[in-house]
């Protein structure tokens, strides 16, 4: 499994935590982040697949940090400095996992939730809603992003 310190992954009893750790780019995505958590969230779900599930749920929060952000989208500046296009390849891919992960993901939006953020965990099973500011403020959105907020509003 690729690792990286912005991903803290653990488990409270049967509930399978994923903590974004990059508080001071706001939890934006990076390449790392995104192979570490895809990593995770696929070992979690061929474990809670057998007979004996031991992962029954997935919690997506992020750490804590003075100002409240669940993820800022994609670090746009790395991806740009290290012309690593891919990133969004592989974005989409870690999409597609969450979005038909056979186990339930609970993500918890606090604070400032944009771009890849918001595209990321808008397809999981249940999200928490806290404090995030009116999308009527964002001026250009993503179609799927566009779509799901109008079914969450």
């Amino acid at each position: 499994m690729r690792a990286t310190t912005r991903i803290l992954p653990s488990r409270i009893g049967n509930i399978g935590v994923i903590s974004l750790n990059n508080p001071k780019s706001l939890h934006a995505l990076t390449v790392d982040m995104i192979h570490c958590m895809y990593d995770v969230l696929q070992d979690w779900q061929a474990v809670g697949l057998q007979d004996n599930p031991s992962i029954q749920a997935i919690l997506i929060k992020s750490s804590k940090a003075k100002r409240p952000a669940f993820c800022a989208g994609g670090d746009v500046k790395a991806v740009y400095e290290k012309s690593d296009f891919r990133f969004f390849f592989d974005e989409y891919q870690l999409n597609h996992a969450i979005a038909t992960s056979p186990i339930p993901i609970v993500s918890l939006w606090d604070g400032v939730v944009m771009g890849g953020g918001v595209g990321a965990y808008i397809y999981n099973t249940l999200k928490l809603l806290l404090r995030m500011p009116a999308p009527d403020i964002v001026s250009i959105l993503d179609s799927d992003v566009r779509d799901a907020l109008a079914i969450l509003y």
